[in-house]
């Protein structure tokens, strides 16, 4: 298996030291910053598998915000929050709704930080579907072409227009992982829609009927009650 990269976005030294020691001693490559616009920066030309991301940043982006930001440029890419205090349940919902796969107290035991990441690099079903060089996604019976902005499933074509093409690509790209409304207006590039729940719905509604028009027993988008949306990683 190819040895997985990880990067770590702490504003304090000590904690960028000791868990960049940890998991380079655990046979991982490791790229540590400072704050989230050098993560960010890096991505257009570094290849990361995981990204450790404190919640508090102090100067510049919040955690929060270079989240929003990694889930609208890097559908798919797996974010753990370090947080050094305990949230409450609904900052801990908003950021899994944001796309954030789950949450580390700094301070924990290792062990414990080790698990949850092994945990998420770990090849098994919900992970993210890359995109093929030739513009594909191929989730199960689902082909989407990027390209060509086409969507066919088992086989047969699915006519989308390509706010929705956009809308399903994001949940597709990442089995499993749940996106917000917002999450999926941002990739339709809706921005005029962005004040309302309901455009979210609509859409997944639409999309969802022209799916059950080529195969009536089409169940592959999941609802999040107050969450949002996911495409199921197995399953019809």
């Amino acid at each position: 298996m190819d040895t997985k990269t990880i990067a770590i976005v702490d504003d304090r030294k000590s904690i960028l030291a000791a868990y960049g020691e940890l998991f380079r001693n655990e046979g991982y490559n490791v790229h540590c910053f400072s704050s989230g616009v050098d993560l960010i920066n890096r991505l257009m030309t570094l290849e990361v598998d995981l990204v450790l991301l404190d919640i508090d940043l102090g100067r510049g982006l919040a955690g929060w915000q270079v989240q929003d930001l990694l889930a609208r440029e890097h559908p798919g890419l797996r974010v753990i929050f370090m947080t050094a205090v305990a949230l409450d349940d609904a900052d801990e919902a908003r950021g899994l709704e944001a796309g954030a796969a789950d949450y580390i107290r700094k301070g924990s035991d290792p062990r414990i930080l080790l698990a949850r990441v092994r945990r998420e690099l770990s090849d098994r079903g919900g992970t993210a579907v890359p995109e093929s060089s030739d513009g594909r996604i191929t989730a199960g019976d689902l082909v989407l072409d990027s390209l060509c902005l086409s969507c066919s499933w088992k086989g047969r074509e699915v006519p989308l227009t390509v706010s929705e093409f956009r809308i399903l690509q994001e949940m597709a790209g990442s089995p499993g992982r749940v996106k917000s409304r917002d999450t999926l207006l941002a990739a339709a590039g809706n921005e005029d829609d962005a004040a309302t729940e309901r455009a979210a719905d609509s859409h997944i509604k639409r999309i969802r009927r022209k799916l059950r028009g080529v195969d009536a027993a089409f169940a592959g988008i999941r609802t999040h009650s107050g969450a949002g949306y996911s495409w199921r990683s197995a399953g019809p």
